[in-house]
């Protein structure tokens, strides 16, 4: 029985002057197309509903953009929507040329989460604040085929720079303050080129212009704990020694990082050597 892997992708060749395909045996109308050039798609071949029944293809996307799971997950997706009576060739040609940056959005909020199992929860909480509160509000309206990378550069130093900063009353004691700076512009690019991302596999868009684009750096942040931190973190220490859940080894590196301030990389040199480091000045 064949089932389309990354082992039987790699072992597919491609045949001069005409396609190959390899056929899923698992998940029907599932399959791996070989152009006489070597490129690989997935593909999922179906026949749509009613009485003027036609057979389609659709290209669910180039291998090394998807996986071979990736490309599974999608096309049940897309036999989801066929089963539902929704013809996903159709629906791909009437509105991807004028899609806007919010929809893709919208989709990948809803189908992220089945394309990436591992993502944790409230990794796809903090997505969704950066899109409803940075990317929607500056990009938004735009078609998603027309963006361009000066475009999404400019949109990082907005939000650096504090263009989407607000105050919303959410309850009726409750407040959202949302801030610019650097680290959350930089946050707010990595959402957007992994939605653009998203776009590009689904074939809504031919490119990614946020991919490539440099991140904006943090501005690192200093803090010194008092007294009363201090005595939590000491009593935390002991707690876990007596539990078993922290070595001996691994308290008393903690306790030297806080008592010399030296880095966590000289402290580790240290006890390989077993020289003690001096106290930071």
């Amino acid at each position: 029985m064949t089932k389309i892997t990354k082992r039987v992708v790699d072992l597919a060749t491609p045949i001069a002057e005409r396609e190959v395909f390899v056929w899923d045996e698992e998940l029907r109308g599932f399959g791996l197309r070989v152009l006489p050039t070597g490129a690989k798609s997935y593909i999922l071949q179906y026949r749509t509903g009613g009485r003027r029944s036609q057979a389609r293809r659709r290209v669910i996307g180039r291998h090394g953009v998807l996986t071979a799971e990736e490309a599974r997950v999608r096309a049940r997706r897309l036999l989801t929507e066929l089963a539902d009576g929704f013809d996903p060739a159709l629906r791909r040609d009437l509105g991807r040329e004028a899609i806007t940056v919010s929809e893709i959005a919208d989709l990948y909020l809803r189908q992220g989460p089945a394309l990436k199992p591992n993502k944790k929860t409230s990794s796809w909480t903090t997505d969704r604040s950066n899109i409803e509160r940075h990317i929607k509000p500056l990009l938004g309206r735009k078609i998603a085929r027309a963006l361009t990378a000066a475009e999404v550069a400019k949109f990082q130093a907005d939000v650096a720079a504090g263009k989407t900063a607000t105050d919303v009353k959410t309850t009726q004691r409750g407040r959202a303050r949302v801030t610019g700076g650097r680290g959350t512009a930089a946050r707010s690019l990595a959402v957007l080129a992994a939605m653009l991302q998203f776009a590009v596999a689904d074939e809504l868009i031919p490119a990614n212009p946020a991919k490539g684009l440099p991140l904006l750096k943090g501005t690192k942040k200093e803090r010194f704990l008092l007294s009363a931190e201090v005595a939590r973190l000491a009593d935390a220490l002991a707690a876990m020694e007596r539990e078993h859940a922290l070595s001996a080894n691994a308290a008393a590196a903690v306790k030297l990082l806080l008592l010399t301030g030296c880095r966590r990389g000289e402290v580790l040199r240290c006890a390989g050597n077993g020289s003690m480091p001096s106290a930071a000045a």
